[in-house]
């Protein structure tokens, strides 16, 4: 599959759709070198580095890192010196009390 044009609204990102539904979106974005990536996720979000790096509040998240984003945070990242290819998976933690999962030991 060969990448789309990059977002309108963010130069320096491809994405590769793999999968939508009305729950969820899973796609591969490929974030070119120093590329500033901001994301509000209203219903939360996981990221999976496959090649490449990124910076995201003071961690940096290289390849086979994961990450995931509850409901209503904000990814604010940057791709590192060589970009990034992330595999993404967002809107399937919308219906999750992760408040009933604070305390778990």
């Amino acid at each position: 599959m060969e990448p789309v044009a990059p977002r309108d609204r963010e130069e320096g990102i491809s994405i590769i759709p793999l999968f939508k539904d009305k729950n969820e979106n899973v796609r591969m974005e490929l974030w070119e070198p120093g590329t500033t990536i901001q994301l509000n996720l209203s219903k939360g979000a996981e990221f999976f580095v496959i090649d490449g790096s990124f910076i995201e509040s003071h961690d940096t998240l290289t390849k086979w890192s994961w990450l995931r984003l509850p409901p209503g945070a904000t990814l604010n990242a940057k791709a590192g010196d060589t970009g990034a290819k992330v595999w993404i998976k967002s809107g399937h933690l919308a219906d999750i009390d992760f408040a009933r999962y604070e305390n778990f030991n």
